[in-house]
């Protein structure tokens, strides 16, 4: 009971002593000047004046806040209409959106898929979902400006890229560049091989003819290969028995129709030869295509570059429409004319590979590889230079000089004059 009683009248005491501090203040305040007074007033009053201001536009502010969050509730509930097809119809429109199969899309860049997964999640989860996106891939590092971290990065992307293809068949395109490490890996082309027996399509360009043995084995489903080797000529001094002593690289490509190489001066490589429709040899020594020329009975296509034939090539009567496209050297000039071509319909050809100094002499030549051949032409392509002594001849245009090739050989339904195309 005491000690409530000492509690109230200290209570008392703190209030008596407050209640004088807020006398003194307005004491104080009435000493103030009379301008600062004044000022005081006017400010109470803009207080009061702005505070009935705010209460006046309260209701205003809540009607548009209801506005406002109605507006959002529509958009929150908005499909657009792309984003409300079905996946499957969604799937279709994205594999416009690249090229189509075997050409691989760029891995980066606005033209790769990889952007559709970026848009939003409903496009992200359905173009990780799109086998049919994934299957072609190139990758190529050319420039030594190339960082190592976009180097070290290129073999996962190749994993990540080809892991999200299922199991559709591949079309891959490999450039070595200066890929190679240190210890001389090749840590992008080790994972492209991981895939080999799902390669279709294929375009390998090696550094040197060691490596061939990094892609070398069975490729069940391969339907066309482009194969270099940057560094793949042997020296001028290689002899046949050196060649035969060489062990070959032998490949398991049962679906293999078409097949290109380029940069082997030996023969170093085994494929189907009998099986296949098209194949395009460069700078191979004649011990190397000879026997491959006798194999390929099935050819419809065969070009030749870079070849220095010492006796006549006959392509086999069997041969069902080939197409012979000549690239200029002064050895395909001899080249023509060493090729029986019995079954030849389509042959694309320069004009200089046929011999003589005039026109009248070069279509000679032409009539006798014909005659020489036994073929039945259908389809003719003289490719002529752009400013070459034939153009300066009378009547020398474009046209005027396939006019005369008709006349020439009027037998031949399809005949065309024009002028390179470099690639």
């Amino acid at each position: 009971m005491e000690q409530d009683r000492a509690s109230l009248a200290e209570s008392n005491a703190q209030i008596l002593h407050l209640e004088s501090r807020l006398a003194a203040l307005a004491l104080s305040a009435d000493n103030l000047p009379l301008h600062e007074q004044r000022h005081l007033t006017q400010s109470s009053s803009g207080v009061t004046d702005i505070s009935s201001h705010i209460h006046d536009l309260d209701p205003q502010i809540s009607a548009t806040r209801t506005a406002r969050n109605l507006i959002q509730q529509r958009l929150d509930e908005y499909k657009y209409p792309v984003l409300s097809l079905p996946n499957e119809t969604v799937a279709e429109i994205f594999l416009h959106f690249i090229p189509p199969y075997p050409d691989p899309p760029p891995t980066m860049g606005l033209e790769s898929p990889v952007v559709l997964t970026l848009i939003c999640r409903q496009w992200r989860e359905t173009a990780l979902t799109t086998p049919a996106l994934w299957p072609a891939i190139e990758l190529t590092y050319f420039e030594d400006h190339e960082t190592a971290r976009a180097k070290a990065l290129a073999p996962y992307i190749a994993q990540l890229w080809l892991g999200r293809s299922g199991s559709l068949p591949l079309s891959v395109h490999y450039s070595y560049g200066n890929e190679a490490s240190e210890d001389g890996d090749y840590p992008l082309l080790s994972t492209l091989v991981q895939y080999r027996s799902r390669w279709e399509h294929a375009g390998i360009l090696l550094p040197n003819i060691p490596q061939i043995n990094a892609i070398h084995g069975p490729m069940p489903l391969l339907r066309t290969l482009s194969f270099i080797v940057a560094n793949g000529q042997t020296t001028t001094t290689d002899t046949d028995s050196n060649l035969e002593t060489t062990p070959p690289f032998v490949f398991e490509t049962p679906a293999l129709s078409s097949l290109s190489i380029m940069g082997f001066h030996t023969l170093i490589v085994v494929f189907p030869w009998s099986q296949l429709t098209s194949l395009s040899l460069d700078r191979m020594r004649f011990p190397a295509y000879m026997p491959i020329l006798r194999q390929a009975t099935r050819l419809v296509q065969l070009t030749l570059r870079n070849m220095i034939p010492p006796l006549e090539i006959l392509l086999p009567s069997s041969s069902s429409s080939p197409e012979l496209d000549l690239d200029y050297t002064e050895a395909a000039m001899l080249l023509f004319f060493y090729l029986i071509t019995p079954a030849l319909v389509s042959l694309d050809l320069r004009e200089s590979f046929l011999h003589g100094e005039t026109e009248e002499e070069r279509i000679d030549a032409m009539k006798v590889f014909i005659y020489r051949s036994g073929c039945a032409l259908q389809q003719l392509r003289v490719v002529v230079e752009e400013g070459d002594a034939e153009t300066a001849e009378p009547g020398g245009s474009l046209k005027a000089k396939a006019a005369r090739y008709k006349e020439a050989f009027p037998t031949i339904p399809d005949i065309e004059v024009d002028v390179p195309e470099y690639l």
